[in-house]
């Protein structure tokens, strides 16, 4: 009975760890497709902006020498 419950407990905790790399390895993937698409709209933005020349001079301009 030891044996089978101390085995079990071991499937488990493989079972636990299998899982938690499993879903860290998703939510990596994620975090790194949600920045690419930020990236990604923010200098489409920062581009439609720039198209604007009013907006250029009073939005664009502070935002590029702050590092937004």
């Amino acid at each position: 009975m030891f044996y089978v419950n101390k085995k079990a407990s071991e499937n488990i905790k493989l079972s636990t760890y299998n899982l938690y790399n499993g879903l860290n390895d998703k939510i990596s993937y994620v975090e790194s497709k949600l920045e690419d698409a930020s990236n990604l709209i923010k200098g489409s933005l920062i581009e439609v902006l720039k198209s604007i020349p009013i907006l250029n001079i009073i939005v664009i301009k502070p935002l590029i020498q702050h590092n937004y």
